[in-house]
């Protein structure tokens, strides 16, 4: 069965890929040398927290992110879909995070 997953943003120079899937956020950085800081992506609006993090320390990684920050969408105005949100990540070379709703 084919289940419709929400892209939610795609890059191809910058490697990036984010996507919703069962109320989640998924966001992966693919490039090889580049981290991004202050990245900013539509998604729901509402606060997450960190759910999975592959550069955390336990899993081999740098340990970049702060495991326990609250992450807030903020208001980008108006698109055709409506009031849009936009959310700014920092995302770390090779790395793949996942955000859960707070």
């Amino acid at each position: 069965q084919h289940h419709h997953i929400p892209l939610l943003h795609e890059h191809n120079d910058d490697n990036i890929l984010i996507f919703e899937r069962g109320g989640l956020l998924f966001a992966f950085n693919f490039h090889p040398g580049n981290s991004y800081r202050d990245y900013q992506c539509q998604c729901p609006p509402g606060s997450y927290r960190l759910a999975l993090d592959s550069d955390a320390a336990a899993y081999g990684g740098h340990g970049r992110l702060t495991p326990d920050h609250l992450y807030r969408t903020f208001p980008a105005g108006w698109d055709q879909s409506g009031n849009t949100h936009l959310l700014s990540l920092y995302l770390p070379t090779r790395s793949a995070i996942v955000l859960s709703p707070a």
